[in-house]
């Protein structure tokens, strides 16, 4: 199994607004393997925002973010999240 975390450095006092621009994108988590969740920093750097997701294999994840990248939605609700994003930086791990 992997766990997926795509993390996300947000501007300064940006993290409200860059939650309400992934509401409603209900396609995230869809036909993943495993649960997915959108977590919030509470100690460490601030304003982060941290997407993760599992996969049985990465076969399966690559499958997975082809087919939300390629989706209408997608690009409506990354174009409102980007502006609040200073930076950003993907973690794959797996579970033992």
């Amino acid at each position: 199994m992997f766990v997926v975390r795509d993390v996300f450095q947000l501007q300064f006092g940006k993290a409200r607004q860059a939650r309400e621009a992934l509401e409603g994108f209900s396609s995230l988590g869809e036909g993943n393997e495993g649960p997915s969740r959108i977590l919030t920093d509470f100690t460490g750097p601030s304003y982060r925002l941290i997407m993760e997701m599992e996969f049985e294999s990465l076969a399966d994840y690559e499958e997975r973010l082809t087919s939300i990248m390629s989706t209408d939605e997608w690009r409506e609700v990354y174009g409102k999240f980007v502006p609040y994003v200073e930076s950003s930086y993907r973690e794959i791990l797996r579970t033992v």
